[in-house]
């Protein structure tokens, strides 16, 4: 018979998210939410197992909370018969992975089946599945059953990419396209990608609910193992995005940036907006005044500025020569050019802003 998996990872339960300041502890709940709607989400699919590939939780210490909703997780699914494989990734807890857990009824997984370098491989019989725990940086033959009598069952891996160093899953797939598995599910990398190489099917689902900005949505991975090489569809989850956009600025529509940003806003968009562009002298971009106009607007705001300053000095600009301001622009001027790097004509440019409003009456900055 065709099985349908749900594959997931990097939920990271528990994760701080600091960029997002106050909202941090919103996207935390969220993860929450997100991981019962995938409970939802398996008996929809009538999925015949859960594979989780590498972080579930995403800090040190979950709080008891967390916990709870853990247990309810793995529990709902046991209830319904759906077996849930897992390993841990490098941000889960060492409290609810450790080897010290090993003897115990591993009380916060309700029951999961468990892959790790001591235990790395469980049977499914009534799946015809065997579950493999797979190192990436060793790829080696994984056979099962006996080919003599006709019975092989099909072979399951799952493994998580624990370095910093980017995940190159077509490498990863050429690597173990001759182990004899079917389908290798891969955590530890935010991005969804499939690969495929003859029977084999490698894939990386994503993350059910953003974690980062660049993130536009949440992603699992909906696998049918059949006759033939494993299929995926890309599932959407999660109820927000975080989303990295550029806005490239004119010298002719700089002036309307507020506008230009509230255009893309939605209560449900984390959005890190970067300014580009050209930017006229006189228009002063003010990051903090824009995500405090803007911000309840979106679920979260941030602006960077990263506009090409363009200052008319000439005799017609906007700025006068011989005025308090004319001078000012010119020295400044004068002061961004010659900075030596980037950090320094950052510096310089913040400088010009403020300077800027307070010549032109806009007050005293915080």
């Amino acid at each position: 018979m065709d099985v349908t998996l749900l594959h997931f990872a990097n939920l990271r339960l528990g994760t701080t998210f600091p960029t997002l300041g106050p909202r941090g502890r919103d996207q935390r709940a969220q993860l929450v939410e997100t991981l019962d709607s995938l409970a939802d989400l398996a008996l929809a699919e009538h999925a015949h197992a859960v594979v989780i590939s590498g972080d579930l939780f995403g800090c040190p210490v979950p709080a008891p909370g967390t916990l709870k909703s853990v247990r309810e997780f793995f529990a709902r699914l046991r209830d319904s018969a759906i077996p849930v494989v897992l390993l841990a990734g490098s941000r889960d807890p060492q409290s609810v992975f450790g080897p010290h857990q090993q003897a115990n009824a591993r009380e916060d997984l309700e029951g999961a089946i468990l892959l790790d370098r001591l235990n790395p491989r469980a049977a499914v019989e009534d799946l015809g599945l065997v579950f493999q725990w797979v190192s990436l940086s060793h790829p080696e033959p994984y056979t099962t059953g006996d080919p003599d009598r006709g019975s092989r069952p099909t072979v399951v891996g799952l493994a998580c990419h624990d370095t910093s160093e980017a995940l190159d899953l077509s490498a990863v797939a050429d690597a173990f396209a001759d182990t004899g598995i079917t389908y290798l599910a891969v955590g530890g990398d935010p991005g969804f990608s499939v690969q495929q190489r003859s029977n084999l099917t490698v894939c990386s689902p994503g993350a059910p609910e953003p974690l980062e900005w660049g993130q536009e949505e949440g992603s699992v991975a909906l696998v049918r193992i059949g006759t033939g090489p494993a299929r995926v569809n890309r599932g959407r989850t999660g109820v927000r995005s975080l989303a990295r956009r550029d806005l490239t600025l004119t010298l002719a529509n700089a002036q309307d940036v507020v506008a230009l940003i509230a255009a893309q806003a939605r209560e449900d968009l984390g959005l890190e907006v970067i300014l580009r562009g050209k930017c006229p002298g006189h228009v002063l971009i003010d990051p903090a005044s824009i995500e405090s106009e803007l911000g309840a607007r979106f679920f979260h705001l941030r602006v960077v500025d990263r506009t090409e300053l363009v200052i008319d000095i000439g005799e017609q600009g906007d700025v006068p020569r011989g005025t308090v301001l004319g001078n000012y622009v010119r020295v400044m001027d004068a002061r961004i050019r010659a900075a030596g790097d980037a950090d320094r004509r950052m510096h310089e440019r913040e400088a010009y802003r403020l300077g800027m409003g307070l010549l032109q009456g806009e007050g005293t900055p915080p």
